[in-house]
């Protein structure tokens, strides 16, 4: 009889504590998650270059802005399940900055990176390494611009090799 009573007791206080617990999830849920909008989606330079950018590819390209390397490329088949995931996962938080992609099929023409003075930084460089490689590797070019301030629509061609 007095098992009985202990493992009651002992029920009850194992449920006391499990919907103390949900209940501090629950207000932990309720809580605000501190975030806030920023204000563009693109730099002045990026902006800038997105004007001449769409101008150059007029009708016959869409251009897209930062698009996850996920979206553009995937792991090879033939990879172990570890190997997928850890291949996966070196490509599914980075982006690039601009693709171009063909307006009737979406197929993605080219992708384009703007390089300011951060992709001096040694971790840009790694980062940037590793960005050209993968892009490499899936057969997809990648073009690397100089940021600045204003492009010339000359300009944009001939980084995209369109010179007339």
């Amino acid at each position: 009889m007095e098992l009985l009573w202990l493992l009651l007791g002992l029920f009850s206080l194992v449920a006391l504590v499990v919907v103390w617990q949900k209940g501090r999830l629950a207000e932990a849920n309720r809580a605000p998650i501190p975030y806030r909008k920023k204000p563009t989606l693109l730099s002045p330079a990026e902006r800038s270059f997105y004007g001449a950018l769409q101008r150059v590819a007029g009708e016959a390209y869409r251009v897209q802005v930062k698009v996850r390397l996920a979206d553009l490329i995937q792991p090879a088949s033939g990879l172990s399940r570890s190997d997928w995931r850890r291949a996966f996962n070196r490509i599914a938080q980075k982006h690039v900055d601009f693709v171009l992609v063909k307006p009737s099929t979406f197929e993605v023409v080219c992708a384009i990176e703007l390089d300011d003075a951060s992709h001096a930084q040694e971790e840009r460089k790694r980062r940037g390494g590793f960005v050209e490689e993968a892009l490499r590797s899936a057969g997809l070019p990648l073009i690397r611009v100089p940021a600045k301030s204003g492009y010339t629509l000359q300009e944009v061609r001939a980084w995209l090799g369109w010179e007339a």
